[in-house]
C-alpha cells in the first residue's frame, strides 16, 4: 500500500487542510500566530513525517525567519518527497508554488539547484528551462542563463514570455544587438507587454550610451531635465521619473550575484545621493510658494 494511502497520511492531510482554512478564515475571529503555526505544522508531521506539503510548508516558514542548513535539509527532502509521491495532475502546480516561494525569498541559489533536477529529469519542459535560466542570471552567471534560455526559446519558439526573458538576459550580458532582437521578436507576439517595450527602451538607451543592464540600472540622473520639469510644474513626470531612478538603484540589492554585490557599496552611495537631491529640490520648490 502506497504512503498516499495510509491512514497517517489522510488524517495529515485532513489536519494541514483544517489548518490553512483556520488561517483564511479564522475560527470565533482567532488568528493563529506564526509559532502556533509552526507548532501544528510539527504535529502534522510527527503523526506522517513523509507528508511533504506540511513539511515544505514549515521549512519555508522557517527560512523566512533566517532558517539554518538544517531548513535547507528540510526543503530538500521534501522536495524529493514531492518527486516522489506527488500525483501527476497535481505535480506542476506544486513546483511552482515550492520555487516561487524560494524567489520570493531571493533563495535563487536553491531555486537553480532544484530546477537543475527538474530539468535533467525533465529535458524538453521548456518552462524549466526558462526558470533556470532566470534564477541562474539571478544569481550572475550569465553564460549559462543564455544557455538555458537558448533551450527554452530551441523549445518553444514562439512563447513571447520566452523571447522577452532572452533579452531581458542578453541587456546583462551587453549583447545589445541580440537583445533587441529577441524583445523585437517577442513585441510581434504582443505588441502591448509593457514589459518588453521597457526592455527596448533600455536596449535603446545602452545601445547610445554604452553599457549593460546594470550600467542602466546606475546611470546618471538628469538633474537638469528634472529641475526644468520642476520649474513647469509638471509634477506627475517628476514624480514618475524619481520613482524610477530609485526603483532602479534599489534593484541590485535584491540579487545575490556576485557582479551585485560589489556594486552594492557604490548603489548605496547613489541612492542616499539621490534622496538628498529630491530632497533639496523640494525645499527648493517650497520656497518658491510660500
Amino acid at each position: 500500500m502506497g504512503v498516499r494511502n495510509t491512514k497517517a497520511w489522510k488524517a495529515a492531510k485532513w489536519e494541514y487542510e483544517e489548518l490553512n482554512t483556520h488561517s483564511l478564515i479564522p475560527i470565533f475571529g482567532k488568528q493563529l500566530s506564526p509559532e502556533e503555526i509552526i507548532e501544528r505544522l510539527e504535529m502534522i508531521l510527527k503523526k506522517c513525517p513523509k507528508f511533504y506539503p506540511a513539511l515544505l510548508d514549515l521549512a519555508l516558514r522557517r527560512l523566512a525567519i533566517g532558517g539554518d542548513r538544517s531548513v535547507e535539509r528540510q526543503i530538500e527532502e521534501g522536495f524529493h518527497l514531492m518527486l516522489e509521491l506527488a500525483e501527476s495532475e497535481n505535480i506542476d502546480e506544486e513546483l511552482d508554488i515550492l520555487l516561487e516561494n524560494l524567489e520570493k525569498l531571493r533563495r535563487f541559489d536553491l531555486s537553480r539547484h532544484y530546477l537543475k533536477v527538474l530539468v535533467e529529469r525533465y529535458p524538453h519542459n521548456a518552462l524549466f528551462h526558462d526558470s533556470l535560466a532566470h534564477a541562474t542570471a539571478r544569481m550572475g552567471d550569465v553564460n549559462e542563463a543564455l544557455l538555458h534560455i537558448g533551450k527554452a526559446v530551441q523549445l518553444e519558439p514562439a512563447n513571447h514570455h520566452f523571447k522577452s526573458n532572452q533579452g531581458w538576459i542578453h541587456l546583462i550580458a551587453g549583447n545589445l544587438k541580440e537583445a533587441g532582437e529577441a524583445l523585437e521578436t517577442a513585441l510581434l507576439f504582443d505588441a502591448d507587454n509593457k514589459l518588453v517595450k521597457g526592455n527596448l527602451e533600455i536596449c535603446k538607451y545602452l545601445t547610445k550610451h554604452g553599457g549593460n543592464y546594470f550600467d542602466y540600472l546606475l546611470r546618471p540622473v538628469e538633474e537638469d531635465k528634472i529641475d526644468r520639469l520642476m520649474d513647469e510644474e509638471e509634477w506627475e513626470e517628476v514624480d514618475r521619473m524619481r520613482a524610477s531612478y530609485n526603483n532602479c538603484r534599489l534593484r541590485p540589492w535584491l540579487n545575490p550575484s556576485s557582479r551585485e554585490i560589489k556594486i552594492r557599496f557604490h548603489v548605496y552611495l547613489i541612492f542616499f545621493q539621490r534622496l538628498e537631491y529630491f530632497s533639496n529640490s523640494f525645499k527648493k520648490w517650497t520656497k518658491t510658494i510660500i
